[in-house]
């Protein structure tokens, strides 16, 4: 069965640079060609920082649909070559992961997705600690208090968030939140000691939670990169402002670089230096 005839009858045939505003409820099957996903800060609804690199997503992947995400925020997909994307609205992939037949034709493209938006926070947050726990999805790893917890492939989504976890950026896990899922570039802290049982894709597919925890993922991942976005722009903005208060502080705006220094005078009887050229005798 073709998934993508699963999906919806209509298809936007995209040409290269064309944008294409990614939205909580409905996501896009890539049927073909390939764009790469981008993030940019907004202010009053205008963008107000350069576009952040996400990641790049190829033919027969999807771009899930975001389901929540920062109101100040907003990713894009730009064609890179042609490309053909047909919708996937939120209840549709619902309705696909009902179907056993399906579901396993799904699981690679949600993998896909949250292994790529992972690298994303990963690139921004830095690496998981030496000493983190690495896991296989659907282990139940004994942790420590303290100790992190990240995923060898695939990715491991998390049902029980009540175990004081915390997220790659030091951000504190909501417990009544009903579930999370990580991948390889993404971890949590156990604050207490317990068992953090994780689920394969295929098992949480299964479940009527899971859009919840891939609604989790996003707001999570998304926040993350958006505060780096976010040291940017005003890093920017700090040495903006403090070359123009260095200019400032010189005479008519000028700058130490552009300042025409007096020459020193020369002293009386001091010898005059000559500059000859050497020029070789006619033959």
């Amino acid at each position: 069965m073709n998934l993508a005839l699963q999906i919806a009858p209509d298809a936007r045939r995209c040409v290269p640079g064309d944008r294409i505003v990614l939205e909580k409820e409905r996501g896009f099957v890539v049927e073909g060609g390939r764009v790469e996903v981008f993030l940019i800060e907004l202010r009053d609804g205008a963008p107000a920082s350069r576009r952040h690199f996400l990641c790049e997503v190829k033919t027969g992947n999807v771009l899930a649909p975001l389901l929540d995400h920062p109101d100040d925020l907003q990713l894009i997909a730009i064609a890179t070559e042609p490309a053909v994307l047909r919708p996937l609205p939120l209840s549709t992939l619902s309705n696909l992961a009902q179907t056993p037949e399906l579901r396993q034709q799904l699981i690679p493209q949600i993998e896909q997705w949250i292994t790529a938006i992972s690298g994303a926070v990963g690139a921004v947050v830095g690496v998981p600690p030496s000493d983190a726990l690495v896991v296989t999805p659907g282990e139940a790893p004994a942790a420590p208090a303290g100790a992190a917890v990240t995923v060898r492939f695939g990715a491991a989504w998390i049902d029980n968030t009540a175990l004081d976890l915390t997220w790659c950026d030091g951000t504190a896990i909501d417990g009544k939140q009903p579930g999370l899922v990580i991948a390889p570039g993404t971890w949590v802290s156990i604050e207490t000691q317990g068992a953090l049982q994780t689920m394969t894709t295929a098992q949480a597919l299964e479940t009527a939670t899971w859009p919840y925890a891939l609604r989790h993922f996003h707001a999570l991942a998304l926040q993350a990169i958006r505060r780096q976005v976010a040291d940017r722009l005003a890093q920017v903005e700090k040495q903006a402002a403090e070359r123009k208060d260095t200019a400032s502080a010189w005479p008519n705006g000028s700058s130490a670089r552009s300042t025409t220094w007096p020459r020193p005078k020369r002293r009386p009887g001091a010898a005059v230096r000559v500059k000859t050229s050497v020029c070789s005798r006619p033959s």
